[in-house]
């Protein structure tokens, strides 16, 4: 089955496919270097990242009287006019005043943000405990109860710059590629034997007709894992580049757009599941475009509904549409939501995960055993 899974897998890489997975590459470079650049400003981003560098990590006593003291004493310049705005200050991080002013008033709002998070999360506690008193359904109560055990004695004791580390979660332009790219495969996959006769030759023999479909499927899905993973970790090699990136060990929530999510998973958790989402569903696409493919002779037709499924994927990412949502994970993650299955309290992600995967299971089957059969031979 190996032999036959790197067989498929060749015949894909071709020079041209090469060719478009160095345009996609190049083209998902430049789209983060332009709307996703962090480091514009040359002067902010000389200051920005001293001052930054000095109080990353685990918050203290220190770091914070180092960030307000200094803030202070830059906001009393500017108020009283006692600074020069077009000499450079060689006692300053950025070169000028106004400038450091910026840079620690920024650093100052997210630290701080994160400092009283546990204010800001207790607020939210009182309404769950609130909800509790007035839920007449046991199932209901239970749920509360669950919240308010998971939203309890949260605390954010790292600091790290969140709008990097948001924009490279949010990022989906990539995806789009991968999709792009998968389905180019997968037509060019289903395409090349018929062509070449190649299914007449292998129909001949049942039993290496049905090792031949298995290949095939095998073979496009970990074209997909591989794709998925490729194109994260060029994604975040990138925006390294460009943004702060860091933190990947601290809790979800302690993302502005995480703040009142009911998981507490770790960023580099939700990374994990949010990779894993997107293996399925692209695979999940691909299997749609391998039943098509049985219908469709044609591959032009196979593009042009390729190019449709990614019009409605731009179209709906932002809605919570199954199975599409789960191509922009945040939405469903920003609550988190939690619901009573058999009596047992599960999260809404986890049922995604399984409900995408007996999806999956059921199209190749429908593969495995009924479209081939329907291959005249």
């Amino acid at each position: 089955m190996f032999r036959t899974i790197r067989f498929e897998i060749k015949k894909i890489f071709t020079k041209s496919t090469l060719v478009l997975l160095l345009i996609l590459l190049f083209a998902n470079a430049i789209n983060i270097a332009v709307n996703y650049n962090q480091t514009s400003d040359v002067i902010y981003e000389r200051g920005y990242s001293s001052i930054y560098n000095h109080v990353k990590g685990t918050i203290t006593n220190d770091k914070i009287s180092f960030i307000t003291k200094n803030l202070e004493k830059m906001t009393n310049l500017v108020n009283e006019n006692k600074y020069n705005s077009k000499e450079v200050d060689d006692n300053t991080y950025t070169g000028y005043v106004y400038g450091d002013m910026s840079v620690f008033q920024d650093i100052y709002n997210e630290m701080y943000a994160a400092v009283l998070y546990n204010k800001s999360i207790s607020e939210k506690l009182n309404i769950i405990e609130e909800n509790i008193s007035n839920a007449k359904q046991k199932s209901s109560k239970a749920v509360y109860e669950e919240l308010k055990d998971r939203m309890s004695n949260r605390v954010i004791s790292k600091y790290y710059n969140t709008r990097g580390m948001e924009a490279y979660l949010d990022y989906n332009f990539s995806t789009i590629l991968i999709i792009l790219l998968v389905i180019t495969c997968v037509i060019q996959l289903y395409t090349i034997d018929r062509k070449n006769e190649m299914v007449l030759l292998i129909g001949t023999t049942k039993k290496y007709y049905k090792q031949y479909t298995k290949g095939k499927l095998l073979s496009v899905f970990f074209i997909i894992f591989f794709s998925v993973i490729f194109f994260r970790l060029i994604d975040y090699m990138i925006f390294k580049q460009f943004n702060y990136v860091e933190g990947f060990l601290n809790p979800l929530y302690s993302l502005p757009y995480f703040n009142f999510t009911y998981s507490n998973v770790t960023i580099i958790g939700y990374l994990l599941i949010d990779t894993i989402y997107k293996i399925l569903i692209i695979y999940f696409f691909a299997l749609i475009i391998i039943i098509l493919s049985k219908f469709i002779k044609k591959s032009f037709i196979l593009v042009g509904i390729s190019v449709l499924l990614i019009f409605c994927l731009l179209n709906l990412e932002y809605y919570f549409y199954f199975p599409i949502a789960l191509l922009q994970s945040k939405i469903i993650f920003q609550t988190g939501k939690l619901i009573t299955f058999l009596n047992v309290i599960v999260n809404i992600p986890i049922i995604q995960i399984i409900f995408i995967i007996i999806m999956v299971s059921i199209f190749s089957l429908i593969i495995l055993k009924f479209f081939e059969r329907r291959v005249k031979l």
